[in-house]
C-alpha cells in the first residue's frame, strides 16, 4: 500500500520513520568532500560514520542517510546505478554528486561503494580509506543482510516484511491482553462460590503474578541480554511463555493459574532484550519513532487480544464446570466445552511459538561479542573480527585526535560501571508512580466491565455511595477491553506523531497527566447508566477510554526514552532497562494486586468507585511530580 506524495510513491508505513523529504538534485556543494571511505557494506562502516563525526567530520553518507533518514535520495542512487551499469541516462559527473553528496564531508558503504572510480576522479584531493574484513566472517551477514530479498522462498520472503521487534511486543502484550480479558470468568468458572469480592481479589492476585515474578528475574535477564546476546533472551522468554499458557489452558484450580503465570514472568525478559535490541540497530535520531513502534504494538494486542478471546472462548464460559461422568450424560464431552478457556490459550502459545521462529530466523545481534561456544552452536552465530585500520593520514595531527577519542572510550567505560546516576534515579521514580496506576487500572477495567449491574434495590447516596458493574458479555465484553487498544492505535497513527515532532515527547506527556485522573473519577459512574441506554453508556465507556490511553500513549513511550537515555553505553543498555522493567513491574504489580483488592472492599460496602478514587489520588501525586521532568 502506498500513499502519494508529489510525484513520488510513499509506503503508508514511512509515517512509522523520522525522516527528512528533501530533493536534492539542485542543491550543491556546501562543505568540502574530505574523506572516501570506499569499503563494502559490513565492514564496520557503521562505527566508521561515529568515529568520523567525533574526529569533526560534517556528516558521512552512509547507506541509511538514504534509506532511513532522506528516502528521496534513494531515486538518484537509482539513476546513478542505471546510469552506470544499465547505460540508462547521464553518468553521474562532479555536479551531480555534489548535489547528492554535498552536505558531507566524508562517504562509507553502500551504495557509495559502487563508485569508488567515479567518487575519486571527482574529489582528488580527499583520503581514501579501504575497510576489509576477512571473506568468510564477511560473507555471513551480508548474506543475513540482502537475503530475504534474494532468495526465492517464498515464505521466508513474506516473513521479511514482518518486523521482528514489532512481533515480539505484539505477541507478548497479546498473551497479556487475551490472559486479562478472561482471567475473571476463568476464576469463576473454577470456583463458582466465590462472592464478588473474593473473587475480585483472586483477579489482582492472578494478574499480578506476572509482574512480581518479573520484579526479580528483569535485571537478571537485563543482565543477561548484554552478556549472552539478545536473541538468546528473547527466545527463551517466547517459548517459556508458551508453555506457560499451556497450562493455564489445561489448569484446574486457582493457585495453579497463578503458579503457571509466576513461571512466566519468571522466563519471560523479552521486554528489555526487545527495546535494547532496538536501541542496536537504531541511531539516536530514529529511537523515538522506533519505541513509537513498540508503543503502537502494544495498542495493536489490545484490540486483537480482547477481541479474539472473547470470540475463542467456549460456550461454557459462563457456566459451571461438569464432571467427565456429567459431560457424558449431557453429549458434551469435547475438550472444548470441557475447557472453555483452552482455545485463546492455545492460541496466545502457538503465537508465541511462531514469533520465536521468527526471531530465530530474522534476528542480527548487532555487538558481536564472544557469547560463547553454546549460543555459537545453537543459533549458526560466527564471531565477527574486525581488522583494526591502519592511520591513513601521514600527519600527527590525526594520530593526536584519534588518541584522545581512545582515551575518552576509557573513561567512557570507567564511568560505565556506575548507573546510579541522579538522573536514572528520578527517571525509575517517575516509571514507578505510572506503572503503579496503569496497573491498576488493568486490573480495575475488565473487573468493571464483568461485575454484575446494581440492583434497584442497592443504596445509592450520590455522588459516592452506590454499587454495581457493567455485566459484559461475549462479544461486548471483547469490544470493550479491546477498545483501549483501538483508540491506543488510531491516536498512534495520528496525534501522538504529530504532536510528539511539534511539541516534544516530554512536553506532550506532562500535558496529557490531567487526563489520568478524569479517566479514574469518571470510570464508576458509568455503573449508574441503566441498561436500556446502550449508546449513552459506550459514549461513556468511549470517553472514559479516551482520556485514559491518551495519557497512556505518551507516558508509555516517554519512559521507555528517558530510560533509554539515561545511559550512553550500548553494553549497559540492557542492564538499565532491566533495572527499571524490575521497578515498573514492581509497580504495575503491586497496582494491579491493589486494584483488585480495592475493588473487593468497595464492592463489600456498596461503593464501587472507592478503588477508582484512590488510584485517582495517586494519579494526581503523578501529575504534580511530572512538572519535574
Amino acid at each position: 500500500m502506498f500513499q502519494k506524495h508529489g510525484a513520488v510513491s510513499r509506503p503508508l508505513t514511512d509515517i512509522f520513520t523520522n525522516d527528512s523529504e528533501i530533493d536534492r538534485r539542485n542543491l550543491s556543494r556546501t562543505v568540502p568532500m574530505k574523506v572516501l571511505c570506499l569499503g563494502l557494506g559490513r565492514t564496520g562502516t557503521a562505527s566508521l560514520r561515529v568515529a568520523l563525526k567525533q574526529l569533526g567530520f560534517q556528516d558521512t553518507y552512509h547507506m541509511l542517510s538514504a534509506s532511513t533518514e532522506n528516502p528521496l535520495d534513494c531515486l538518484l542512487w537509482s539513476e546513478a546505478l542505471a546510469a552506470k551499469y544499465d547505460g540508462t541516462g547521464e553518468r553521474f559527473g562532479r555536479a551531480k554528486w555534489d548535489a547528492l553528496l554535498g552536505h558531507c564531508q566524508a562517504v562509507c558503504d553502500w551504495p557509495a561503494a559502487s563508485f569508488a572510480d567515479e567518487l575519486i576522479e571527482a574529489y582528488p584531493d580527499a583520503k581514501v580509506v579501504l575497510t576489509t574484513r576477512d571473506v568468510d566472517s564477511w560473507y555471513k551477514p551480508t548474506k543475513a543482510t540482502v537475503n530475504w530479498r534474494a532468495q526465492h522462498d517464498y515464505m521466508l520472503w513474506a516473513l521479511s516484511y514482518v518486523d521482528w521487534d514489532t512481533g515480539i511486543r505484539i505477541v507478548d502484550f497479546y498473551q497479556i491482553a487475551s490472559f486479562q480479558t478472561c482471567i475473571a470468568l476463568h476464576l469463576r468458572y473454577l470456583r463458582p462460590e466465590l462472592s464478588p469480592a473474593e473473587l475480585a481479589h483472586h483477579v489482582g492476585l492472578a494478574q499480578g503474578m506476572f509482574t512480581t515474578a518479573q520484579i526479580a528475574s528483569a535485571p537478571l535477564w537485563g543482565s543477561a541480554a548484554d552478556r549472552i546476546g539478545r536473541k538468546a533472551v528473547v527466545l527463551i522468554g517466547l517459548v517459556g511463555t508458551a508453555l506457560s499458557c499451556i497450562g493455564v489452558a489445561f489448569a484446574g484450580s486457582v493457585s495453579s493459574i497463578i503458579l503457571w503465570r509466576l513461571f512466566a514472568g519468571a522466563v519471560n525478559g523479552t521486554v528489555m532484550a526487545a527495546r535494547a535490541a532496538v536501541s542496536d540497530n537504531l541511531a539516536l535520531e530514529h529511537r523515538p519513532a522506533g519505541f513509537s513502534l513498540l508503543v503502537l504494538s502494544f495498542h495493536v494486542a489490545n484490540v486483537l487480544g480482547p477481541v479474539v478471546t472473547a470470540m475463542s472462548m467456549g460456550s461454557g464460559a459462563s457456566q459451571r464446570p461438569v464432571s467427565p461422568s456429567e459431560s457424558v450424560q449431557l453429549g458434551t464431552s469435547s475438550w472444548i466445552t470441557n475447557n472453555p478457556f483452552a482455545a485463546p490459550n492455545i492460541l496466545s502459545a502457538i503465537l508465541l511459538v511462531g514469533d520465536a521462529a521468527l526471531v530465530w530466523l530474522k534476528l542480527q545481534e548487532v555487538h558481536q561479542k564472544d557469547y560463547g561456544k553454546w549460543q555459537s552452536w545453537l543459533f549458526g552465530r560466527s564471531n565477527s573480527h574486525y581488522r583494526k585500520l591502519p592511520d591513513v593520514n601521514s600527519g600527527n595531527t590525526s594520530s593526536m585526535r584519534l588518541e584522545a577519542i581512545e582515551e575518552g572510550q576509557r573513561h567512557t567505560t570507567e564511568r560505565s560501571d556506575s548507573i546510579w546516576t541522579p538522573k536514572f534515579i528520578v527517571v525509575l521514580s517517575t516509571v514507578c508512580i505510572l506503572e503503579f496506576h496503569l496497573g491498576a487500572f488493568g486490573s480495575l477495567w475488565p473487573l468493571f466491565v464483568v461485575v454484575a449491574r446494581r440492583n434497584a434495590d442497592d443504596p445509592v447516596k450520590m455522588p459516592f455511595i452506590f454499587t454495581g458493574g457493567l455485566q459484559l458479555k461475549d462479544a461486548d465484553l471483547g469490544w470493550a477491553v479491546g477498545a483501549l487498544g483501538a483508540i491506543g492505535v488510531l491516536l498512534q497513527l495520528t496525534a501522538v506523531p504529530h504532536v510528539t515532532v511539534k511539541y516534544g515527547a516530554v512536553r506532550a506527556f506532562k500535558a496529557s497527566l490531567p487526563l489520568f485522573p478524569l479517566s479514574l473519577f469518571l470510570a464508576p459512574y458509568l455503573a449508574l447508566v441503566p441498561a436500556g441506554h446502550a449508546w449513552i453508556l459506550w459514549f461513556g465507556i468511549f470517553s472514559v477510554l479516551f482520556f485514559h490511553v491518551v495519557g497512556r500513549s505518551f507516558g508509555i513511550l516517554v519512559s521507555i526514552l528517558l530510560v533509554n537515555q539515561s545511559t550512553a553505553q550500548a553494553s549497559r543498555r540492557g542492564t538499565v532497562h532491566g533495572i527499571a522493567n524490575a521497578v515498573a513491574n514492581t509497580s504495575r504489580s503491586l497496582g494491579a494486586i491493589a486494584g483488585g483488592y480495592l475493588f473487593g472492599i468497595g464492592l463489600q460496602h456498596s461503593t464501587v468507585g472507592f478503588s477508582w478514587w484512590i488510584v485517582c489520588c495517586l494519579s494526581l501525586l503523578s501529575w504534580a511530580l511530572g512538572r519535574w521532568l
